[in-house]
């Protein structure tokens, strides 16, 4: 499991994960959040007994043969010092399995993005999920040229009153010829995988 960052829309689930599955591993920051949904969560991960793994930039996770996951953010500047924005500690997440691989990158905006360009801490990328929902102060044209995605999946909710994803997304994804799947027009979106070729279910 992966709490990218302690905000409702995005801890609230996991709650339900915990009382119908049985979770081994947990991956989140040291970031809080002082809501009811976030004293849930941290009751249900008390429960549970999962195994907790800080997430910061630099850590590797070995998930399976050729299958290799790498938080790319946040560095833990970020978590040390006082925090006006919850999306700038929100995991960002690399998946490397054979010649495929897929950058997560939850909430995280336009300021997180800079850090991580000047860094030089992006690499191509065959899939995107695009950055909080699609909201246009979280993804740029540079941050794109960096990734260079060949499908963009874009997570939110229909008919959802934050007008996600906005037009400026869609328009600056669409000029970069880059194939959009929105969970809002398509429902549940999957991506199948051998490490070479890829199928979209």
């Amino acid at each position: 499991m992966i709490l990218t960052h302690p905000q409702a829309d995005h801890l609230t689930g996991l709650v339900s994960v915990f009382e119908n599955y049985q979770v081994e591993k947990v991956l989140k920051t040291a970031a809080v959040n002082n809501t009811a949904e976030f004293e849930a969560f941290n009751l249900g991960l008390k429960e549970e007994k999962a195994q907790v793994f800080q997430a910061q930039a630099g850590l590797k996770i070995d998930l399976g043969p050729k299958l290799q996951a790498q938080v790319i953010w946040p560095q833990a500047t970020i978590l040390s010092g006082p925090i006006s924005d919850l999306n700038e500690t929100s995991i960002v997440l690399r998946l490397d399995f054979g010649n495929f691989c897929a950058l997560l990158a939850g909430d995280a905006i336009n300021s997180v993005w800079f850090h991580l360009i000047t860094q030089g801490a992006l690499r191509r990328c065959f899939l995107l999920k695009v950055p909080h929902h699609g909201s246009k102060n979280a993804t740029n044209e540079q941050f794109l040229e960096a990734v260079t995605p060949r499908i963009a999946v874009i997570s939110s909710g229909k008919n959802n009153r934050y007008g996600h994803p906005h037009e400026e997304t869609i328009k600056l994804l669409n000029e970069k010829e880059i194939k959009i799947l929105r969970t809002d027009l398509q429902g549940s979106i999957e991506i199948v995988t051998d490490g070479k070729n890829v199928q979209i279910q």
